[in-house]
């Protein structure tokens, strides 16, 4: 971070006394006595928050990284902790939701690639208390329901209190008027998931993707990317000794949680058919045109095979597609699909036909995309709309 020529990065440089750099230091190096005193200093020329706000970011990250990591020269992290709630309040109640939201998620961040690296637990409750907020300031009033349904979630994980002592309680039944038998079947399957044997550090989006059913009553906003999480959920796919049945799970789970990570894509889950089973339904929202233009809805196939899916498959995908009037499709295939290349057989023949005689257009995700995405370096839009086009434009 950079301001009148000096430079602070870590603890231990000099910083120049009366710059942003010191006020930064001095409020994550205060004690419980000077910490208001500080605080008060960090924030008392706003230009200066507004100019380098990505530095105090990145400090503050440093030093609770460090913390966590066990660095006994840091402060301890319940400390660091504190300030970063307290000036995120404080930012929200100085009218500054934006700086505020991006303070707590960058917290909430750094807290749950811990607890899911270390196999350790931090109750995230103040944290997504803050992001609540934040998000209601901004008048995102879904996504605010969602981080007070993830706070309900480690509030059961952590807590002894009851259902409704909970701060999320409160939130979601009298300010968001949600029904109570809603929240209460809500926190009966979290409550489910909790009672296993075996804890999982994965909990909160674990009890998230087994409740989306529920989930589209309370709210539609997307949760949030965590790669640690995508990349748990994608070494569970890839876990040897399962039984058919559960790799299929386990891929399901990877995938309803990659839709629900980007904005503008709502899962609200399985479906039956008729004759059939929907691994994945998505509602397409999506504010960049071109993917909202694919379809108003996706259903979503996962083959967790050790073989490519053939044309037989994509044409039973086909029929269902079109019995509930639906423009798009995906399969994700680890194994991607049989006729690639320039010969256009099998699968990639019966894709294309498709589209030329009905407009369909089934798109094939393979271990390669799917890889790209969960590990961050990609959203799942970019490889939708990639497939989209190869098979609109016949690009091999």
């Amino acid at each position: 971070m950079n301001d009148h020529a000096n430079t602070c990065s870590v603890s231990g440089e000099a910083y120049e006394a009366g710059s942003f750099s010191h006020a930064v230091h001095e409020y994550i190096e205060s004690t419980s006595e000077s910490m208001e005193g500080a605080l008060h200093n960090l924030l008392s020329k706003p230009e200066w928050l507004f100019r380098w706000f990505s530095g105090l970011v990145y400090e503050l990250n440093v030093h609770t990284v460090r913390s966590l990591d066990g660095d006994t020269d840091q402060p301890k992290f319940g400390d660091l902790e504190s300030k970063w709630l307290r000036l995120i309040d404080e930012l929200i109640n100085g009218q500054r939701p934006s700086e505020a939201r991006t303070l707590a998620l960058h917290l909430y961040q750094l807290i749950r690639t811990h607890e899911v690296e270390k196999r350790t637990h931090i109750s995230t409750v103040p944290v997504l208390s803050s992001l609540a907020q934040s998000a209601a300031d901004l008048g995102q009033n879904d996504l605010a329901n969602s981080y007070q349904l993830l706070g309900l979630i480690s509030g059961l994980q952590s807590s002894t209190a009851t259902l409704r002592d909970l701060p999320a309680w409160m939130w979601l039944v009298s300010r968001a008027q949600v029904a109570e038998s809603i929240v209460e079947d809500f926190a009966s399957k979290v409550v489910s998931h909790l009672s296993k044997t075996e804890h999982d550090f994965r909990e909160p989006e674990l009890s998230w993707v087994s409740g989306h059913k529920l989930r589209r009553k309370v709210t539609r906003a997307a949760l949030d990317f965590n790669r640690s999480v995508a990349m748990e959920f994608r070494r569970n796919v890839e876990e040897e000794g399962r039984g058919t049945k559960e790799k299929g799970d386990a891929l399901e789970f990877l995938v309803t949680y990659l839709f629900a990570v980007e904005s503008g894509f709502e899962v609200f889950g399985s479906t039956l058919a008729s004759d059939s089973q929907n691994d994945v339904n998505i509602r397409n929202r999506h504010l960049d045109g071109a993917i909202a233009s694919l379809t108003d809805y996706f259903l979503v196939e996962c083959k967790n095979w050790k073989k490519a899916v053939d044309a037989a498959m994509v044409r039973e995908f086909t029929s269902r597609l079109s019995a509930f009037n639906i423009q798009t499709g995906v399969i994700v295939s680890r194994k991607g699909m049989t006729g690639q290349g320039r010969a256009r057989q099998g699968a990639r023949q019966a894709i294309l036909k498709e589209y030329l005689l009905h407009g369909t257009a089934v798109l094939v995700l393979d271990d390669t995309a799917i890889d790209e995405v969960a590990a961050g370096r990609s959203k799942l839009s970019t490889a939708l709309l990639e497939q989209f086009e190869a098979v609109r434009f016949d690009i091999v």
